[in-house]
């Protein structure tokens, strides 16, 4: 009889909501019963984190750092590592872009109204102007 750790190579693959791999993010396996960090990892540039082998216990993966552009997700993805799972798991995890908030179009519409104050603000002056001169012939 021997005795044999129990181990499983955890992955993820880290894309965007087209389908297309992510860099960057960093991801935390974590032990279900403590919360204590167990193992950290980046993704590379197929948006890939091989965690290497973890022993026989429960955990869950959390998004320690989105990658720039995309929003942190909160979600907690729980598994085991136990004589029932297969020898190699992989979590396949999307993020959602920032929401753009477009300035330029915030500048553009400023410049528009101050440019439409602008002309009114002329047509006025000019108006006046010419109210003034028949004004003062008439006087």
């Amino acid at each position: 009889i021997t005795n044999e750790i129990i181990k499983n190579r955890i992955s993820i693959v880290k894309t965007n909501e087209k389908g297309e791999p992510l860099a960057n993010a960093k991801y935390g396996v974590y032990d279900l019963t403590t919360d204590k960090l167990v193992v950290m990892g980046t993704s590379d540039e197929n948006g890939i984190i091989d965690f290497g082998l973890l022993p026989y216990g429960s955990y869950y993966i959390k998004e320690i750092e989105a990658p720039k552009g995309y929003m942190l997700s909160s979600d907690e993805t729980k598994f085991s590592v136990t004589e029932e799972t297969s020898q190699k798991q992989v979590f396949n995890v999307t993020d959602k872009e920032i929401p753009q908030t477009n300035i330029e179009s915030g500048i553009s519409i400023l410049l528009a109204v101050f440019s439409l104050l602008s002309c009114a603000l002329f047509v006025s002056i000019v108006t006046l102007n010419i109210k003034s001169k028949r004004y003062l012939k008439q006087n």
